[in-house]
C-alpha cells in the first residue's frame, strides 16, 4: 500500500486560486458543454421540442453567461478582439439612436435626440432658480475619448492612489460605440466649445465640424470580440 504524502504547498485549507486565463477557459468549457447542447440536442439531426422551448431562453441564458461569468473576458484571449487605434476618437452610448440624426445625415449629442430634449424638459422643470444646471443637463455636444472607448472598467481600469487596487476608470455606459477618424476635435469641458488639439490618450474632446454618418464606424460590446462591427 502506497504511503499518501500530504501536499504543503496550501496549509490555508483555501482552494488555491485560479489565474485569470483559467477562468476564462472554464467559462468556454462550460458554455461549450452545457450550452451547445440546448441549441440543437439531436447533434445536427434537427430541431426537436426541447430545442424549440430551449430557444425562449437561450438569450438570457447567454447574456448571463457573457456579462455574469468567466466568458465575459474571453476577448482578452482573442489576438483577433477589437483594439482601438490611439488616433481614433471614441463616443460609447446606452441607445444608438440617440446619437443619430438620420434626417440630416449627422451624429448629434444626446441633448439634441428626442430623448435628451424630454430629459432637459424635466430638469428645467425641476429647477426652482429657472437656470440650466449643466451637471444634470443633457449636452448638445457630442463627447468623444481620444484613443480609447472609456468603458467602465472593462479595459479603462486605474489605480487607486488611496487603495493602491485597480478600480473601473470613468466612462460612459454602453453598449454601443462610434468611431471617428480624421475628425477636427478640440479639448473641451462640458458646455464648452474645442479648445487646443486633444494629445493624451482618454482626453475628452468635441468635433469642431458636423460628423456625417458615413465617416463613423458602429460597433456593439461582445463578449469574444470586445466589440462587433454594426449597421449604421
Amino acid at each position: 500500500m502506497k504511503k499518501l504524502i500530504p501536499n504543503t504547498n496550501n496549509l490555508s485549507g483555501e482552494p488555491p486560486k485560479k489565474s485569470k486565463n483559467t477562468q476564462v477557459k472554464e467559462g468556454i468549457e462550460f458554455g461549450m458543454n452545457n450550452i451547445l447542447p440546448l441549441v440543437n440536442p439531436l447533434g445536427g439531426k434537427g430541431l426537436s421540442t426541447v430545442t424549440k422551448g430551449a430557444s425562449k431562453v437561450l438569450p438570457a441564458i447567454s447574456k448571463y453567461l457573457t456579462t455574469k461569468t468567466p466568458l465575459k473576458n474571453a476577448y482578452k484571449l482573442n489576438p483577433l478582439a477589437f483594439k482601438p487605434n490611439p488616433e481614433a476618437f471614441y463616443h460609447r452610448s446606452p441607445d444608438i439612436k440617440n446619437i443619430i440624426n438620420k434626417e440630416k445625415g449627422l451624429l448629434q449629442g444626446y441633448g439634441e435626440s428626442e430623448a435628451g430634449k424630454a430629459f432637459n424638459k424635466n430638469v428645467f422643470s425641476n429647477n426652482k432658480v429657472n437656470t440650466i444646471n449643466l451637471k444634470k443637463s443633457a449636452n448638445d455636444f457630442l463627447y468623444f475619448a481620444k484613443g480609447t472607448p472609456l468603458d467602465y472598467g472593462r479595459t479603462n481600469m486605474i489605480l487607486d492612489s488611496k487603495t493602491k487596487k485597480l478600480i473601473p476608470g470613468q466612462g460612459y455606459k454602453g453598449p454601443y460605440m462610434v468611431e471617428v477618424k480624421n475628425v477636427p476635435m478640440g479639448a473641451s469641458v462640458k458646455g464648452r466649445l474645442p479648445g487646443a488639439d486633444v494629445t493624451n490618450i482618454g482626453g475628452y474632446a468635441v468635433p469642431r465640424r458636423p460628423i456625417s454618418i458615413n465617416e463613423a464606424k458602429f460597433y456593439k460590446e461582445d463578449w469574444l470580440r470586445r466589440y462587433k462591427p454594426i449597421n449604421k
